[in-house]
């Protein structure tokens, strides 16, 4: 009899079956060359090398990587079969894919990983980003449209971590996990401390040193009533409170207070910087503050303030005050000018000519006090008349 060997295995394989012992043969290496295959009822239409997954008890329909009802792989259909018929399903062993059977070049170069494609039933050299199942991997480069495959879908599971590839993962979940993950070669290799991370911007993380410390980041071993408060322009410390910080604290205080008062119709703001005061005036009832249109007027030798009218009212009863109080330093000049207007024979003006006037009557007399720094008048209480015109 004829023998020949697989590349696979390099068993001897019997040509023929002119023996029972050589039909034995020839069945038990057939069964070693085809792996694992188990029998599974088709729920849906398969053809011939389509990658299938489980869908159900004892049942298979094409896989596909893009669709999460649809995957993982489970093997591939080593015969076409209509729905509901049995299919052989090869999930470990060497397969020579036919990819003309499928309507599409595979186009593998020996070596290739092969993974499961987002078309359903079909294969790749490319990976799907979200879901890089390996299928197998290609021992012989496409030729003629076949590709020896050796079929271990479970390969899915262990992609390279080194310099050279570029694992892809759907997501990353590590259970139960309790140390560190951390690079023990190349740019962040060492101690993993912050000033590794430079490439981090500063939403991201940061590479400072913690001004608050814990190994949660919280305060510790910190004095009750210390206040955190900048110490540089690019700094920040905790301390006692201190007479220069609360005085620096009472001046931003004010000024930001003063800045953003207003005045209301009833109520008057006058802030003083220097003084560090704030004054809040509640203007009488009937007057409002939008009226009061020279209420901040320089009143001197040099200027000449407008009023609409001014009221002097000292309320006190007790209080043994004068309402208005004039000292007049320049001692060859009036306390009172008076500006106003006369007209012949018109007793209600302002001014009235006393040629004018045919009859005075004396009504009464109002009180002054004069103070004489010359000491030539004696200080003290006078009165001084007032009439009525006719």
């Amino acid at each position: 009899m004829t023998i020949s060997y697989t590349p696979e295995a390099k068993y001897p394989l019997l040509d023929t079956g002119a023996s029972n012992f050589g039909a034995v043969i020839n069945g038990i290496f057939t069964s070693l060359d085809k792996g694992l295959e188990l029998t599974f009822i088709a729920g849906e239409n398969l053809l011939q090398y389509d990658t299938v997954y489980i869908s159900g008890v004892n049942v298979v329909k094409k896989a596909d990587a893009d669709d999460t009802a649809e995957r993982p792989a489970a093997g591939m259909a080593m015969s076409a079969v209509s729905l509901g018929a049995e299919v052989k399903v090869r999930m470990l062993g060497w397969v020579d894919y036919n990819d003309t059977l499928l309507g599409g070049a595979l186009g593998a170069t020996a070596g290739n990983l092969i993974y499961l494609s987002t078309t359903a039933g079909r294969l790749s050299i490319a990976p799907y980003s979200l879901f890089p199942q390996v299928v197998g991997i290609a021992k012989t480069s496409t030729v003629s449209n076949i590709t020896r495959l050796f079929i271990c879908p479970g390969l899915h599971n262990h992609q390279l971590l080194d310099a050279t590839s570029s694992p892809t993962f759907a997501g990353l979940t590590l259970t139960g996990f309790s140390g560190v993950l951390k690079a023990t070669a190349g740019v962040l290799a060492g101690n993993a401390v912050h000033a590794d991370l430079g490439s981090i911007g500063p939403n991201d993380h940061h590479n400072q040193v913690h001004a608050l410390v814990g190994s949660d980041h919280t305060a510790s071993g910190l004095t009750i009533g210390h206040i955190l408060r900048a110490t540089a322009a690019d700094a920040f410390g905790f301390g006692t409170i201190t007479a220069s910080v609360v005085s620096d604290f009472v001046e931003a205080a004010q000024d930001a207070v003063g800045g953003i008062l207003t005045d209301s119709s009833s109520i008057d703001f006058t802030y003083d910087d220097g003084a560090g005061t704030i004054t809040a005036v509640v203007l009488p009832g009937g007057v409002n503050h939008n009226s009061l249109l020279n209420v901040h007027q320089d009143v001197n030798t040099t200027a000449s303030p407008s009023f609409v009218r001014l009221s002097l009212d000292q309320a006190s009863t007790t209080g043994g005050v004068p309402v208005l109080q004039l000292d007049q330093a320049d001692v060859s000049e009036e306390f009172i000018r008076y500006i106003g207007t006369s007209a012949n024979e018109v007793l209600t003006q302002s001014l009235v000519e006393a040629v004018d006037v045919s009859t005075a009557t004396l009504v009464g007399y109002k009180k002054i006090y004069v103070v004489d720094d010359g000491n030539q008048i004696t200080d003290g209480p006078y009165y001084v008349p007032f009439y009525t015109l006719a």
